[in-house]
């Protein structure tokens, strides 16, 4: 079966897939990187924070979290559901290229990444935002010290060395809050894995950990909800496109034989 698969064929669309993937991501990182400089004083949060009470009649939904949930464990559990991002995208590329049984439905699925940043670094640049945590820290002062706290930290720090110097060597800064592109990416595997058949356990526990993350990215004001609203009709183009790049069709199940009788 693996050798059947793996073809000269099958491995140069994999390549590309992943060289694909690679430079949309280096791409994406890169225009979100200089948004300050191309969009210099243009800032969207109030806009973005009064949508956000539009939406919760006149409440902040991180304050109303922060009731809900309390501010300590959840604080925890949250922020290192956020981190993880970092590592689970490449461990589902590996997942839906190399261990896939559908080859098609993993280049599928690559390419609607892929896609996912391109559509991100436009909105990025459409509407520039810093986020919750940098508009109004002091919504987030009672939040203990996390991951992603000391992120946070770290890229306001290569923000303000950024904005100091953008020629200096290595300056970059990354942040970006319209549109969420965990909540993209998250809802995008979500969806795949209902659209290629996957099996309900895996199907619930995306949706588990998309809707996490959603709440991670309000709870630790790294975004607005509209933000994470945004990210979910990013996925849904997302797959759209890829599906219209790849002409990928999910093959009905052959039915199973009845025995005579």
């Amino acid at each position: 079966m693996r050798r059947q698969r793996w073809t000269p064929r099958a491995g140069l669309a994999v390549a590309g897939a992943l060289v694909g993937f690679y430079l949309t991501y280096v791409a994406y990182r890169n225009l979100k990187s200089v948004i300050p400089l191309l969009r210099p004083g243009d800032l969207f949060d109030r806009e973005l924070a009064e949508a956000d009470r539009l939406l919760f009649f006149g409440s902040d939904p991180a304050t109303l979290l922060h009731s809900l949930l309390g501010t300590q464990i959840s604080t925890q559990v949250l922020s290192s559901v956020y981190v993880a991002f970092v590592f689970i995208v490449p461990v589902m590329l590996a997942v839906a290229l190399v261990f896939s049984p559908d080859l098609r439905g993993g280049l599928f699925f690559a390419t609607a990444l892929s896609v996912n940043w391109i559509i991100g670094a436009a909105t990025y640049l459409m509407i520039p935002a810093r986020g919750p945590i940098y508009y109004v820290p002091g919504d987030f002062a009672a939040l203990p010290d996390s991951h992603a706290s000391h992120l946070q930290g770290l890229l306001l720090e290569q923000r303000r060395e950024f904005l100091a110097d953008p020629t200096a060597p290595g300056a970059a800064q990354s942040i970006a809050a319209f549109a969420s592109l965990h909540c993209s990416i998250l809802i995008t595997a979500a969806l795949a894995a209902h659209i290629l058949g996957l099996g309900r356990s895996l199907q619930i526990g995306l949706w588990v950990l998309a809707g996490v993350s959603v709440v991670a990215t309000v709870h630790l004001g790294w975004h607005y909800v509209v933000d994470d609203i945004a990210g979910f009709a990013i996925a849904l183009a997302a797959l759209a496109i890829a599906r219209l790049l790849t002409g990928f069709r999910r093959q009905p199940a052959a039915p199973e034989a009845v025995p005579a009788g």
